[in-house]
């Protein structure tokens, strides 16, 4: 932190970001941890293994992340990225057969 601050690369970030107008959507996907958070602690209180529920629910942000990102920053996504969510879904759908 110190090497960054000495070497003025922090306050060249900041103007970067505030000069490409990043900040308010910065702030929204910040926001969107404390939903995530709630839903953690409404899953333990549910009963849901603590081993199991932040593998199940990972998958599902990285999901929602992506749309995010397609959606609201214009990404494309590519064959591999799509493979990548097919594995994640059928990876929870083989932790949670009994």
């Amino acid at each position: 932190m110190a090497i960054l601050y000495a070497s003025g690369e922090i306050k060249k970030s900041i103007e970067i970001i505030h000069n490409r107008g990043l900040a308010p959507p910065n702030y929204f996907l910040g926001l969107s941890l404390i939903p995530v958070e709630l839903g953690f602690l409404y899953a333990y209180r549910t009963g849901w293994k603590i081993s199991t529920t932040s593998i199940t629910t990972g998958p599902f942000i990285t999901i929602a992340l992506a749309l995010i990102g397609t959606l609201w920053y214009k990404e494309e996504l590519s064959i591999t990225n799509f493979i990548g969510i097919g594995l994640c879904i059928a990876g929870v759908v083989c932790l949670h057969i009994e």
